[in-house]
């Protein structure tokens, strides 16, 4: 995601536009214990059996050109869901005030921000990082990937130790998940980065996982606003 500003003006994020929603249920093949190598190994043999009927219709009917074979694969892609695999944080693991004057939520915002700066050290858009390893196929991009997503749990683990107002319950638990889910999301991009085809479903949880990012963010921040008016 792009840098956070902190300061109470520019808290308020623009949402990403929305991201094409997938049809197709990922663990469908996999256990009840499945893990999400699991699902990425399930998506891999589904993949690779679509594809190959697919191009094998192509090639009988004479239509098989490269175009075409990068037509294929896109579709087979847009029809491909994975949900990241991670245990949302409840009210069981923050820690509730139940003053919701105007003075708490002002301490409220003020140990927020504090608690989010680690997310001032993703200098860089995790999804141009991602772009400059595959196109030079140099590791130190992941390594950056990596260090993104420690910083995302770095500013989870702070924000849990928090206190919260009870009325900012919501934006605060979707705000922490939402950061969860992005991290958990960098952590799988980064692991399975030599899989292409576990990178192009990877990529597309991405934007839905940004996009949920920059909505609990602005969400947050309408909370803020509205105590303004109390």
């Amino acid at each position: 995601a792009e840098t956070l500003s902190l300061n109470d003006e520019q808290l308020e994020l623009t949402p990403r536009p929305e991201q094409p929603r997938w049809q197709a249920e990922l663990m469908k093949n996999a256990g009840e214990n499945a893990t999400d190598d699991d699902a990425l190994r399930g998506v891999g043999d589904a993949v690779s059996q679509g594809l190959a009927v697919s191009y094998n219709a192509l090639q009988q009917s004479g239509g098989l050109t490269e175009a075409n074979a990068e037509l294929v694969t896109s579709n087979m892609a847009e029809s491909l869901k994975l949900e990241p695999v991670f245990t949302s944080f409840t009210t069981q693991n923050i820690v509730i005030n139940p003053d919701i004057s105007y003075s708490t939520m002002l301490t409220y915002r003020s140990q927020m921000r504090i608690a989010l700066e680690p997310l001032l050290q993703n200098k860089n858009n995790e999804f141009e990082i991602y772009a400059q390893y595959i196109d030079t196929k140099n590791k130190k991009y992941l390594t950056q990937l990596s260090d993104a997503s420690r910083n995302y749990r770095k500013a989870i683990d702070a924000t849990l130790l928090v206190a919260v107002p009870s009325d900012a319950q919501l934006p605060h638990l979707r705000a922490i998940n939402a950061m969860l889910q992005f991290a958990t999301v960098l952590d799988d991009i980064t692991a399975h980065a030599s899989d292409p085809l576990a990178s192009v479903v990877l990529v597309r949880t991405y934007t839905s996982a940004e996009t949920e990012m920059y909505t609990s963010f602005n969400e947050l921040a309408h909370y803020y606003a509205s105590k303004k008016n109390i």
